[in-house]
């Protein structure tokens, strides 16, 4: 009997509730950071950090320019957090919160004319909803 194969379809990330219409791709990292607790007899445990987070969201960067990547701009400028959301990931919602703007690239290319930029973030672990 032939299985119903999954479907596959790329997130969307909105911030504080925006979508990011000017997206391209989006590359999500979680970590849960600790050390081996080693000792004469070996290793006894793991200690375990605080979770975390990091989100690079790549875009075109409009002429006109965009309220949302502005508004990512300010975030990045005036140390404000934000409230990421992917879309549907395994079967959940992804909500971040705080998460920090902490740099933002751009590029030109003058002869294509094509102009990107790209926007970091660091924060805590994911919410799933769903």
């Amino acid at each position: 009997m032939a299985t119903t194969p999954d479907i596959v379809k790329v997130w969307n990330l909105y911030v504080d509730g925006s979508k990011i219409g000017t997206g391209t791709s989006t590359e999500i990292s979680n970590d849960a950071p600790g050390e081996l607790q080693i000792t004469a007899d070996g290793v006894i445990a793991r200690a375990q950090g605080v979770a975390t987070s990091k989100v690079t969201l790549n875009t075109v960067t409009t002429f006109g320019g965009k309220a949302n990547t502005q508004k990512l701009l300010l975030a990045l400028l005036n140390n404000t957090p934000l409230k990421l959301t992917a879309g549907v990931i395994d079967g959940k919602i992804e909500e971040y919160y705080p998460m920090w703007c902490h740099s933002r690239k751009l590029s030109g290319d003058f002869a294509s004319g094509k102009a990107t930029g790209s926007y970091d973030f660091e924060g805590v672990a994911p919410t799933l909803t769903g």
